[in-house]
């Protein structure tokens, strides 16, 4: 009696496992076919019309190359995004994709308990957006990534300053005071 229902045990196992590991199971996937490159999603079908981390594909799946994507990037014989902003509007010495992108001239310092100092010792600081949505800000003194925070402005911390960036313009806070930027 024991033999046969260690039988039954092994046999319900090995029936539980063919039956778990029989589904499809998909996880993303890129795929080559003709030279041509598409990406099947998690459940297995084709992605059209979207990018996939640094990669677009067109309306017909393809992932495109050597050509602009719909919303304004440039992707290089790779494939692959170049790193550059979106193309959807000339400024004259390049090109932006958003209200907040630019060049941002030094307005006013602001030290606290101190009126505000409009010496023009701070260079300007160009805005640029990036491919994932977040923002470049940089001068000569270095760069943050501001990412979008929950009060609808773009902040970010580096190692003595805090960033923050939305319509009425650029702010940098380092210790007690704060640089003002407003677009050019």
């Amino acid at each position: 009696m024991k033999k046969k229902l260690n039988i039954l045990k092994k046999s319900v196992i090995i029936s539980l496992c063919f039956t778990l590991f029989s589904f499809p199971s998909f996880a993303g996937q890129w795929i080559n076919n003709y030279g041509n490159w598409y990406y099947l999603g998690d459940d297995g079908s084709m992605t059209i019309n979207k990018w996939v981390g640094n990669y677009y594909l067109g309306s017909d799946g393809v992932m495109l190359t050597n050509s602009y994507t719909p919303d304004g990037y440039y992707v290089g014989a790779d494939g692959a995004w170049n790193g550059q902003p979106a193309i959807t509007a000339n400024t004259g010495s390049y090109q932006v994709s958003s209200s907040l992108e630019g060049i941002y001239q030094y307005s006013y310092t602001k030290i606290a308990g101190e009126a505000p100092s409009f010496e023009n010792g701070v260079g300007a600081v160009t805005v640029i957006r990036n491919q994932d949505g977040s923002y470049t800000a940089s001068n000569s003194y270095g760069a943050a990534i501001l990412t979008l925070g929950s009060d609808g402005s773009y902040t970010a911390w580096t190692d003595f300053e805090y960033w923050s960036l939305d319509e009425t313009g650029l702010c940098i806070e380092f210790g007690d005071g704060a640089d003002f930027f407003v677009k050019m």
